[in-house]
């Protein structure tokens, strides 16, 4: 299975969440008046209904991250960094699964709880 993290840009008044409950299709949300961009090297918090609600919840490789686009060898700079920026991003995306899977654990001991998945 593959995920696909679009930036969604709409008028403020649309009720997003009802758009995607009541959509059944992908060419519904098209035909919304909605429209997107692919989310490039982005790392967030999705929360219910996959929606990022704050700025805080996402950082992209962009702005502060970036060099000088005017640097001659900008592409290949911008290249290397965006790997680098992947490989980070990876690797926080799984320390934050141990992390939370250690929480998990400690959680279920104080509350008593048995997993029937385990």
């Amino acid at each position: 299975m593959k995920h696909v993290l679009f930036e969604i840009f709409y008028p403020e008044a649309l009720n997003l969440e009802h758009v995607f409950s009541e959509a059944a299709r992908f060419e519904e949300i098209v035909h919304s008046g909605i429209s997107f961009t692919y989310a490039e090297n982005k790392l967030c918090f999705a929360g219910e209904h996959g929606i990022v609600h704050k700025l805080e919840d996402f950082v992209g490789f962009c702005g502060d991250m970036d060099i000088d686009p005017s640097l001659s060898d900008y592409h290949e700079h911008n290249v290397q960094l965006k790997k680098e920026w992947e490989k980070i991003a990876k690797n926080k995306v799984q320390e934050a699964y141990e992390e939370y899977m250690i929480l998990k654990k400690n959680y279920k001991i104080e509350h008593g709880i048995k997993d029937d998945l385990e």
